[in-house]
């Protein structure tokens, strides 16, 4: 479908959809339609019957959206502020466990080529990849330690909440990883570099990497400039 804001859902129109209603967003930039689905369409309609007109008149079923996304409030608030994740793949590496598991992506190098493995269900989401160099992948840290919100990094001499690392005991065990993108190898299958988690990992999701938003080159680094450049082997 798409992604939920609030108790909004944000999905992909078809033109003339039924009932729902068109907002603009220029803040969107809509690159591809995908066709809304027959559980999509049964939400739509189930929130367009439970929906309340405004102005005494019917709601209009005949709106033009063939332009972009429309929002329509999410039918299960309480589903949308409970959700559950749905692992869409696996990634598969060298490393066996999470002491064999190098301190960055970036390490060793060369990086070896790692594998994507997404499930036949999902596969038809990678269209349009092709020609994408570096994708970022999220996915769940399963073997990650017990959360800590303070601790004292391996490289400083003062403790640091968890949210200013990239150390992987977290609340919610997700890691991101920034990977080049070598192509695919079958339908369902991406070679990619610069992965650092145990084999078998379970994957969230696969987004394209956009330089233009991306990157910033005025960040800052906060505490971990100073060990920026002699700790560039160590995960902070």
């Amino acid at each position: 479908m798409a992604v939920s804001s609030g108790g909004s859902v944000l999905m992909a129109c078809e033109p003339h959809c039924l009932g729902c209603e068109r907002r603009q967003m220029p803040n969107l930039n809509i690159l591809t339609l995908t066709r809304v689905s027959a559980a999509e369409r049964a939400m739509i309609e189930a929130v367009d019957s439970s929906r309340a007109p405004t102005d005494g008149a019917p709601p209009n079923n005949k709106i033009d959206c063939d332009q972009g996304y429309c929002i329509v409030p999410f039918p299960n608030r309480e589903k949308a502020m409970n959700p559950t994740l749905t692992f869409i793949g696996t990634l598969h590496t060298p490393w066996r466990t999470v002491a064999e598991c190098p301190r960055n992506g970036r390490q060793p190098d060369p990086a070896p080529v790692c594998t994507v493995r997404v499930l036949p269900e999902f596969a038809e989401g990678l269209r349009g990849l092709e020609g994408i160099s570096h994708l970022i992948l999220v996915y769940w840290l399963d073997q990650a330690l017990k959360p800590k919100l303070t601790f004292t990094p391996p490289f400083d001499s003062e403790p640091r909440g968890v949210f200013s690392t990239r150390a992987p005991f977290r609340p919610n065990p997700i890691g991101l990883s920034v990977v080049a993108f070598d192509g695919f190898d079958g339908p369902d299958t991406l070679k990619v570099r610069f992965l650092d988690c145990v084999d078998g990992t379970r994957l969230l999701d696969i987004k394209p990497y956009l330089p233009t938003t991306d990157s910033e080159p005025a960040a800052t680094m906060g505490w971990l400039d100073p060990h920026a450049t002699r700790n560039s082997n160590t995960r902070a």
